[in-house]
């Protein structure tokens, strides 16, 4: 019996896989593993260069009811923030270290429930760069960690965000940040609505600004995820060429749920931009019993209607040509057993109508895209990093699947089971 810490296998097999936007059967088959990657995918029929078990060297591992899936992606989550948390007090070292050991929890609670790769986009001081360099890469996700994020005085996460105001502001604000080890730049384009007094449908930045830190990112090697709810910000992020952007929600200058902007959709396809949903999701979305706040009473109708119309909107984005990854937006603590974005999943499938394999996709390869790794994870295939999970079932027929976990490896180990 295989256990986490065993030697990496050569062959980890299951009677499905997920394969270029599907899940396929397979015959005798699964994932041949060389080290850290994947060498081939056997016994899916017609595939080239498909080999079989026997052909590989090494233990292998066999799950006899499971699916293989490459490692679930949280494109947007707040690895070091808790759930219902004040974000006013202006963090010192006692705080930031607090954050830090709520972030080391969530990290390993969200390897073990499938998760392998996220993006932290907003801590306090350098708590997700601890998490990230303190924690072995077998005991948590591969981390991108944004670090504090760039936003501007009395803007959208103020009290421990990095102000700027002017271009030249924002260059010195991108070195500043980088000196403190982030792997990409997060920028808070418009309000948000954890930070009361700011506007979700007004650019707290304007084109030159952001233009200026993106270029300034860009010349130093790191991607930038820009906050975005309402149309005049995705506006200016689109024209600016950030490689991200949250929410987007297309709300107007009120904040109201505004129409899509199709000139807008149709450059986010043609510069390869990603769009990543996120949102906090109300407790009582989902059937779980680890949902801590869940209550008897019925869901807020506005709130429901507020995220289909996200979940709808992301559609029309994804059928445009436009890539689409899925965030948890996660402070952790709502849910105990941390699979919050394996919830979100099932919320988009049970109230949003999409179908199951729509949103793996999100999970998998808009993930990857969002990361800017969609060569090495988010794909079941030669040359790509061999983190897997295994589910107990066929998510593409039963989203909840995905809470069966069977066991998850990480660049070729099992890490969990």
């Amino acid at each position: 019996m295989s256990a986490p810490g065993d030697s990496a296998p050569g062959f980890v097999g299951a009677p499905r896989l997920w394969l270029k936007g599907r899940v396929v059967p397979l015959d005798g088959g699964g994932v041949v593993l060389d080290g850290e990657r994947i060498a081939a995918v056997a016994g899916v029929p017609g595939l080239n260069g498909s080999l079989s078990a026997q052909a590989t060297a090494g233990p292998a591992h066999e799950y006899p009811t499971g699916t293989l899936l490459p490692g679930l992606i949280d494109a947007h989550v707040h690895l070091c923030l808790a759930h219902g948390e004040d974000l006013g007090p202006v963090p010192d070292e006692e705080l930031v270290a607090a954050c830090a050991e709520i972030g080391r929890t969530a990290a390993i609670a969200m390897l073990a429930a499938g998760v392998t790769s996220a993006r932290d986009l907003g801590c306090r001081a350098c708590s997700a760069q601890r998490v990230r360099d303190g924690l072995s890469a077998d005991s948590r996700p591969s981390l991108v960690v944004a670090g504090r994020p760039i936003t501007v005085a009395g803007g959208h996460f103020a009290s421990f965000g990095l102000a700027m105001r002017g271009s030249a502001d924002g260059r010195r604000a991108v070195d500043e940040l980088v000196d403190e080890d982030v792997d990409l730049i997060k920028v808070m384009l418009t309000g948000g609505t954890l930070t009361p007094g700011t506007a979700l449908g007004l650019a707290q930045l304007d084109l030159e600004e952001l233009k200026a830190v993106t270029d300034r990112s860009h010349q130093l090697a790191r991607r930038v995820a820009a906050h975005a709810h309402g149309t005049a910000g995705i506006e200016i992020a689109v024209a600016a060429g950030v490689d991200t952007i949250e929410h987007c929600g297309f709300l107007d200058l009120d904040g109201r749920p505004g129409p899509i902007d199709e000139r807008l959709v149709e450059q986010m396809a043609e510069r390869g931009q990603v769009v990543v949903i996120a949102a906090p999701m109300p407790s009582g979305m989902v059937d779980t019993d680890a949902d801590t706040a869940r209550s008897a009473g019925a869901l807020d109708p506005a709130r429901v209607a507020s995220l289909q119309l996200a979940w709808h909107n992301a559609a029309s984005l994804r059928r445009a040509g436009v890539r689409v990854a899925l965030g948890s937006d996660s402070f952790f603590g709502q849910f105990s057993d941390y699979r919050d974005l394996i919830y979100r999943a099932e919320a988009i499938v049970k109230l949003g109508g999409w179908a199951p394999c729509d949103v793996l996709g999100l999970l998998t390869e808009g993930g990857a895209a969002a990361l800017g790794r969609a060569k090495e994870i988010g794909r079941l295939g030669p040359g790509a990093m061999a983190d897997l999970v295994v589910v107990d079932g066929d998510p593409s027929e039963d989203i909840t699947v995905l809470r069966r976990v069977l066991a998850v490896y990480r660049s070729g180990r099992l890490v969990s089971k």
